[in-house]
């Protein structure tokens, strides 16, 4: 075939086309009307080896002269199997193995480039085509504008590309929490993301600047937000701790505690007389920032009241642990060579909250390890006693083991505000539900007629009976003032030298 100097050609990719020296070769992804554009450039070649196997294909009826080849000139190919549908001038639809002409609106089937897709390609009115001697079919087209249909094609195709390439990242970054991108369930706990407050959009008629003096109304805002955002992630033994976390006002290290106003050494130092405490919620400090939480507090008191070494308390404290969770962590961190000179376990919320003894992901561990198996039937509902006797046995193994290691321990009952207390509204108006909490509220009226009597536990669970200003910050965890108080009750009863 002979081309003028400019003339493209779009040749079948596969077929054997082979051009004479100087020739340029460049595959595109496109359809030829605009030959210095194209969706894809795939490769390019340059001066291919002399070869003159393709045929000069002259339109029927035209000269060189009166219709010259020119840039707008497009040469389409087809694969071996090339056939044509009728149209007006071609009622047939049959190709001239040697020479002819196809018009009329009639169109021919064209492979797409290096095979990705095959469909009826609307060519227009006049074609006209030879056959190379790979058996290829090279048709040439006179195109005096671009192809509105093809152009209209290309539209087509880029939008839904780009519809595509949207969706994806939308998928992306909208996976909801607990689905992975295979339709499998996952197990994500966290009681609120950080951009929401769970507490003030619970109680929005709060002026929460009463329970933070001093403290404004945008760090409230944040304190809040970074505690209820605390993710928690598998454990062994104790089903699930805190994730480390680094935000301005709530740090968890990767060792499993909460960081307090100073920096604290892991492992404690030798030189420090170390004490580990234990809690839910109320301990870890839930509503309040690293320095003001209750364990903060005592280690300022311990270190007040102290005449010999330093004392260094570490917050291990967590969300949703009972008694026993707290016996497993202990027990954990001496079986990993990081015993404290002492221990302090604060309860009685939780234990009670949650009488079954199940920490609180069982059902979903359960559902999830075995989800062809029938749901287990429920255990009959736990009595307070149920509740007592197993904190007391939980106690007692933890003496058992402490005295093995040389650890003091203390028991704390905690103060709740379901038991003994009745501020005024003005500083507790968080109006609980009672049948939520009555479980707690009978529990701690049995507890205490067996707790006053225990030599090793602290019965503080009626610390703000008298109280005359705002204890919690929200349903059950503690203000900086009264986590101070509490404070000062303990290192008072706890005799740690």
């Amino acid at each position: 075939m002979e081309l003028d100097p400019g003339e493209p050609v779009i040749a079948e990719a596969g077929a054997m086309n082979c051009m004479e020296e100087g020739t340029g070769f460049e595959a595109k992804i496109g359809d030829g009307s605009e030959p210095d554009k194209g969706f894809f450039r795939v490769c390019r070649f340059q001066d291919w080896p002399t070869v003159s196997w393709l045929m000069h294909p002259r339109p029927e009826g035209r000269g060189r002269e009166s219709d010259p080849c020119s840039a707008d000139s497009v040469i389409c190919s087809t694969g071996i199997d090339a056939s044509a549908t009728s149209g007006s001038s071609n009622p047939d639809g049959e190709i001239d193995r040697e020479r002819g002409t196809l018009s009329g609106g009639s169109r021919i089937r064209a492979s797409a480039i290096y095979g990705i897709v095959a469909k009826w390609w609307p060519l227009g009115d006049d074609l006209d085509f030879h056959r190379n001697r790979t058996g290829g079919l090279l048709c040439k087209k006179h195109l005096s504008t671009p192809d509105q249909k093809l152009q209209s094609a290309y539209r087509i195709i880029a939008v839904l590309f780009a519809t595509a390439i949207g969706l994806g990242l939308l998928l992306f970054w909208n996976l909801r929490p607990g689905d992975t991108v295979d339709g499998s369930k996952s197990l994500i706990f966290q009681l609120s993301p950080l951009d929401e407050n769970p507490i003030q959009a619970k109680y929005p008629q709060v002026d929460f600047g009463r329970f933070y003096p001093g403290v404004a109304p945008d760090v409230i805002d944040q304190i809040q937000r970074e505690c209820f955002a605390t993710r928690f992630i598998y454990e062994p033994f104790v089903q699930f701790k805190p994730m480390p976390i680094r935000h301005q006002h709530v740090e968890v290290s990767v060792h499993g505690f909460r960081k307090g106003a100073d920096v604290q050494p892991w492992p404690p130092g030798e030189e420090d007389f170390v004490v580990f405490v234990f809690g839910g919620s109320t301990t870890f400090g839930y509503g309040l920032a690293n320095d003001q939480t209750l364990v903060v507090e005592l280690q300022k008191a311990f270190n007040q009241a102290a005449q010999g070494p330093r004392f260094q308390c570490y917050n291990f404290g967590r969300g949703f642990y009972d008694s026993a969770q707290e016996r497993a962590l202990f027990e954990s961190l001496l079986h990993a060579g990081r015993g404290p000179d002492a221990a302090i376990f604060i309860d009685g919320l939780n234990d009670f909250y949650f009488p079954q003894a199940e920490p609180i992901l069982t059902p979903e561990l359960t559902a999830f390890t075995a989800p062809d198996l029938p749901e287990p039937m429920a255990a009959p509902a736990a009595s307070p006693g149920d509740v007592i006797r197993r904190m007391a046995a939980n106690h007692r193994m933890i003496r058992g083991i402490a005295k093995e290691f040389e650890i003091k321990v203390l028991f704390v009952a905690q103060p709740v505000p379901f038991f003994k207390y009745s501020a005024d509204p003005i500083d507790y108006p968080f109006t609980p539900n009672p049948e939520e909490f009555r479980t707690i509220t009978l529990g701690y009226q049995e507890w205490e007629r067996s707790a006053r009597d225990a030599a090793e536990l602290l019965w503080l669970a009626d610390l703000f009976v008298e109280t005359k200003a705002p204890a919690y910050l929200d349903q059950v965890h503690y203000t900086k003032a009264a986590g101070r108080r509490l404070a000062q009750e303990i290192v008072a009863a706890a005799g740690f030298k």
